[in-house]
């Protein structure tokens, strides 16, 4: 029994608290965005300026811009150079687009690991510990287009993966507890991971369907399909002898995406990359040239590719457009993250043994 009146509005008060501080923690959590601060604020869409993708960035051009914009980011992806050592011959992939974009460039990106090398090579933003893709610390919001165990948010296609690794337990658990008694999802759950991936043609008709429903007013802006199949191969190939296999089923998705895309004419712009390379750690895969930035070694680990294709130009026939080497950067330094929001510059690559 409460004694006193005065403490109904306490508990009132207290209650209102926890909600909204919940309703915080749980747009965090649910959005999959790596805030490694929050003590620093408290505040729904609060936004860092360190996190603000600079000037002259990708981002930045393509918020400001006119151009609705897709990114396909093959998580992991070697570039052409580790490709042909790592597989004894040419990628067809690679050859497509260097022969087929409007653009194509090589470049290092600063830091080995997906959440920090994407700021960077997105926004022009040095790697450290408080800025993750891919919100940008609340500064972006991109349409996520297919969830994966990695990044995932509510919004997304392949729903049962966003719940079963959501960050709020009780959705987690939830969905966990019935893959153990449920043989029909648990079932489900597997097929998802295999078939959530651009690379599957049923799944690009549910992109190009998903593309269609977004609301012209928010047209200009950043589309993402971050596929990690290769990085995390559902079926147990490892990163060498899935690389023909993947770079074939890759070839054909964006073959396919492409047609489909100038067929719709919802995009006005297509960027291919990858975020950083395999990230094989092995003495016995190092070039004579050693260890030194832009060596063999470290394009296995910071080495990126970026093509960039006109889908519909028309708005930007008129306009010079800024090129990917004005928009993209190359760093000169190298960053270890060691993947639990320790990001370090680093001399040598031999500091890379630290940071896997």
């Amino acid at each position: 029994m409460i004694k006193s009146s005065k403490s109904i509005p306490a508990l009132s008060l207290l209650f209102l608290c926890l909600f909204f501080t919940s309703r915080y923690l749980q747009r965090v959590y649910f959005e999959k965005d790596l805030v490694f601060s929050i003590k620093k604020s408290l505040k729904i869409n609060s936004k860092d300026p360190g996190c603000k993708p600079k000037k002259n960035s990708l981002i930045h051009h393509y918020l400001k811009g006119e151009t609705n914009a897709l990114i396909i980011v093959l998580d992991a992806f070697p570039n052409p150079k580790v490709f042909q050592y790592l597989s004894g011959h040419s990628s067809k992939l690679h050859y497509y687009l260097k022969n087929n974009s409007s653009e194509s460039i090589y470049v290092s990106s600063a830091s080995q690991k997906t959440f920090s090398s994407l700021p960077f090579l997105l926004g022009k933003i040095s790697p450290n510990n408080n800025c993750r893709y891919p919100f940008f610390k609340g500064n972006i919001k991109p349409n996520i287009l297919i969830n994966s165990k990695f990044i995932s948010t509510s919004s997304g296609l392949c729903p049962r993966i966003y719940n079963l690794n959501s960050k709020n337990s009780f959705v987690r658990y939830k969905n966990k507890i019935r893959s153990l008694i449920d043989k029909k999802y648990a079932k489900n759950l597997i097929n998802d991971e295999k078939v959530c991936s651009f690379k599957n043609k049923e799944m690009l008709s549910e992109i190009i369907n998903k593309l269609k429903l977004i609301d012209d007013n928010k047209k200009n802006g950043i589309n993402i399909i971050h596929d990690v199949n290769y990085h995390s191969d559902p079926n147990g190939r490892n990163r060498i002898n899935g690389l023909g296999f993947y770079d074939k089923e890759y070839l054909n998705g964006i073959k396919f995406l492409i047609t489909a895309l100038k067929k719709s004419k919802i995009i006005d712009e297509l960027i291919v990359m990858n975020d950083h390379g395999p990230r094989i750690l092995n003495e016995s895969i190092i070039e004579y040239e050693g260890k030194n930035f832009n060596s063999l070694y470290d394009n296995m680990f910071y080495g990126v590719f970026i093509s960039r294709f006109d889908i519909a130009n028309a708005k930007n026939s008129s306009k010079k457009q800024k090129t990917l080497k004005d928009l993209i950067p190359s760093s000169k330094y190298r960053f270890c993250d060691n993947g639990k929001g320790k990001i370090i510059k680093i001399e040598s690559l031999n500091s890379l043994r630290y940071c896997q």
